[in-house]
């Protein structure tokens, strides 16, 4: 018999929109709910966006996107993701052990890197995409920016 682990709820906060470079990304925290997110895991990701990030953007990358901070019951996971104009979702992953939260490492998405409160942040940000980009009349990055998720799952 397969034994699953129980879900236990997630808080999602946009905490900011940040610049890096010509990139411009909303930081979401995800937390189990009413802790907060370790502050030497959000300045670390933060200090180490300009290593993660392309260096150069493409000609189909407008330099938005988002970073997702989870405090998962293993470890600190930051998933990196960045939009092209033809919609694609591009995603790098870094982890680190909880009790040293400011040494992230590479960890494949083949790992599995995505549970269902990331799954939220995603499905939020490709419907926020469709509506103020990819589908929009006039495609604006600066709606698609102001447009966050706040909720607990």
């Amino acid at each position: 018999m397969t034994v699953f682990t129980p879900y236990r709820g997630r808080s999602i906060r946009c905490w900011d929109v940040r610049r890096c470079g010509d990139w411009r990304l909303k930081v979401y925290g995800l937390t189990a709910r009413g802790e907060a997110l370790p502050a030497r895991a959000l300045a670390a990701a933060l200090a180490q966006l300009k290593d993660w990030l392309p260096a150069s953007l493409a000609a189909d990358t407008p330099g938005v996107g988002f970073l997702i901070l989870h405090t998962s019951d293993e470890a600190q996971l930051s998933l990196l993701n960045w939009w092209t104009l033809t919609s694609r979702l591009h995603q790098r992953a870094f982890r680190s052990r909880l009790d040293t939260p400011e040494h992230f490492e590479a960890y494949p998405v083949e790992h599995g890197a995505l549970g269902i409160a990331e799954l939220a942040v995603l499905c939020f940000e490709r419907q926020a995409w469709i509506d103020t980009v990819s589908a929009a009349a006039a495609p604006n990055l600066d709606h698609y920016l102001a447009w966050t998720v706040n909720v607990d799952v």
